[in-house]
């Protein structure tokens, strides 16, 4: 048995320094730490930790940088948390050098995805850097998809003493190639010496016939002058679709995913529930999508395998995907139980509106030594004298695992053989068969005009480890014929009052006969 349901979510990692898509993210060795973002997504609720380590790949642990490990825990409602690894200068001419934090042992029933987050340290005691001037960009910009394109300013903080560049690349969001151009390399402003004045960035903007909802990308430029970029400052466009919803159809949907079903139940003993997810909203752009159990009175893995799902969708594709989560049966006796699985999109940068799917688990077992219990479905039933028979519903419960049988009879009531037909017999049950039986019993209509009429069935002489619940049934036959007429004293000049009068006489003249 589980406790209460809640959604620890899923807890991953990212470097909290973005760079361009075509490189290795690196810092200098001059550099104090390495930020990380440790992030919870799909719910918030609950006090949740996970321990993190550092490993050296090229790099050496203590020379180039500091392995401490250690916990990140999150309060309730907290959706992300930063570390540092520190990172250790020398003065050694070396290459780059490779690390990488990974994350395990997350508690109170929160999973891992995304638990591994890989960067670089340059060796920076060549050649010393010139001081680099500070970069800004405009902040968030919206446009119109019709406009054609999207406009950033770029500004330096201070006059360059040399050529100066900034690099700049563009990462997906909800919008992606199909929406601007240019997402795919790296692209450079230049300054001269003495020059500081704004530059632009213009991004085509792509004009489509598609009702779609209002897509973001993200602009990122950063003033690192040697081989290894990292973002200095970001801007998010918008871009608002300007097409309207074809007649007779529902506005756009958001891009996203989509269960076959909400909510299952399957039977303990089912030891798979297949399911189906689908992609919503269209096709454009690559997503990914996490998933997670969330504990209810169902736990792991007493009740069900707690297995890694993930999946995506490269740009363009949009087939369903198949999977499978996998109860495991027990033997004990207890009440049905919930689990829930949640799902989370995320298309680049962005997380999506996450799905949940909540299964309920019948349980199937029995406590040593339970009956099976069987009982008439309804303990009276009336039908009108007009039909030919009754029918009365025998069900059984309990320990449905044994054979089980039982005997039944009529007993005449004030409705008698006359009524009905008297009939008896044994109902069975195979093991682990739950179904309904059933009694028929014939009637005998009749143009009397009487009250209503009843008789019973009865159970009786149930089976060894059967018990009887409900054990007779009243069947009420509901009379359905009117009063006889009276005879009419009118018409044929009185004539009927005569014969009437005749009767009677002939009737004294016997008697005075007999006496005499």
């Amino acid at each position: 048995m589980g406790s209460s349901g809640t959604s620890a979510g899923v807890i991953g990692i990212r470097t909290e320094i973005q760079y361009p898509p075509d490189q290795t993210l690196r810092v200098t060795e001059d550099d104090t730490s390495m930020p990380l973002r440790v992030y919870r997504s799909g719910g918030t609720d609950g006090t949740v930790s996970v321990q993190y380590r550092v490993v050296g790949l090229t790099a050496t642990a203590g020379q180039d940088f500091v392995a401490d490990p250690g916990t990140v825990t999150f309060n309730p409602g907290e959706a992300s948390r930063v570390i540092y690894v520190p990172i250790l200068e020398d003065s050694l001419v070396e290459s780059a050098e490779d690390l990488y934090v990974e994350l395990f042992a997350p508690t109170a029933g929160a999973t891992l995805s995304r638990s591994r987050a890989d960067f670089g340290i340059t060796d920076d005691d060549r050649v010393s850097s010139p001081a680099q001037p500070g970069v800004g960009i405009s902040s968030d910009v919206t446009v119109n998809e019709g406009a054609g394109t999207a406009t950033l300013t770029v500004t330096l903080a201070e006059p360059p003493n040399q050529n100066f560049n900034v690099s700049y690349w563009l990462r997906d969001g909800t919008a992606t190639s199909h929406d601007f151009s240019g997402g795919s390399t790296t692209m450079t402003l230049t300054w001269v010496a003495g020059d500081s004045a704004p530059k632009q960035i213009v991004i085509p903007i792509v004009d489509d016939s598609l009702d779609e909802i209002d897509e973001t990308f993200m602009v990122y430029v950063s003033n690192d002058q040697g081989s290894e970029k990292r973002a200095s400052a970001s801007a998010r466009v918008t871009i608002v679709d300007n097409d309207p919803t074809p007649a007779g159809q529902s506005g756009p949907t958001a891009q996203g995913i989509q269960f076959s079903a909400t909510s299952l139940t399957v039977h303990e003993g089912g030891y798979s529930v297949p399911l189906t997810l689908s992609r919503v909203g269209g096709n454009h752009g690559k997503l990914d999508v996490n998933c997670a159990y969330v504990a209810g009175s169902a736990t792991e893995p007493d009740d069900y395998l707690r297995l890694e799902i993930g999946t995506s969708w490269e740009d363009g594709a949009d087939a369903a995907r198949n999977f499978e989560i996998h109860l495991n049966g027990d033997t004990q006796v207890e009440a049905n139980e919930t689990f829930t699985l949640r799902c989370s999109p995320r298309m680049g940068l962005v997380d999506l509106t996450p799905v949940d799917v909540t299964v309920t688990i019948v349980d199937d077992d029995v406590a040593s030594g339970t009956p099976a219990r069987v009982e008439f479905v309804s303990a009276t039933q009336s039908v009108n004298e007009n039909v030919t028979s009754v029918t009365l519903q025998v069900a059984r419960s309990g320990n449905t695992s044994i054979a089980s049988s039982v005997e039944y009879t009529t007993l005449a009531g004030t409705a008698a053989s006359g009524d009905f037909t008297a009939a008896s017999g044994t109902l069975t049950w195979a093991a682990n068969d739950v179904s309904t039986k059933l009694i028929t019993v014939a009637l005998t209509p009749d143009a009397v005009d009487e009250s209503d009429e009843s008789f019973t069935v009865s159970l009786r002489n149930a089976s060894a480890g059967t018990e009887l619940g409900v054990a007779t049934a009243t069947v009420t036959i509901v009379d359905d014929d009117g009063a006889a007429s009276t005879p009419s004293n009118s018409g044929g000049g009185g004539g009927g009052q005569e014969s009437w009068l005749a009767l009677l006489l002939w009737a004294t003249l016997v008697a005075i006969r007999r006496r005499a």
